[in-house]
């Protein structure tokens, strides 16, 4: 039997789907606040 230490694509979303639903709040205010920011430095 071989060991694949390679991350299958499968097994990557099988990781981040999660990760994601979970953090979900999280992840769209960071969003919101870095087009905010990119936005007020652009501006200046």
């Amino acid at each position: 039997m071989k060991k694949e230490i390679k991350i299958q694509p499968s097994k990557l979303t099988e990781y981040f789907v999660p990760f994601i639903i979970k953090h979900q709040v999280v992840l769209v205010a960071f969003l919101l606040f870095y087009i905010i920011y990119s936005n007020f430095a652009f501006e200046t």
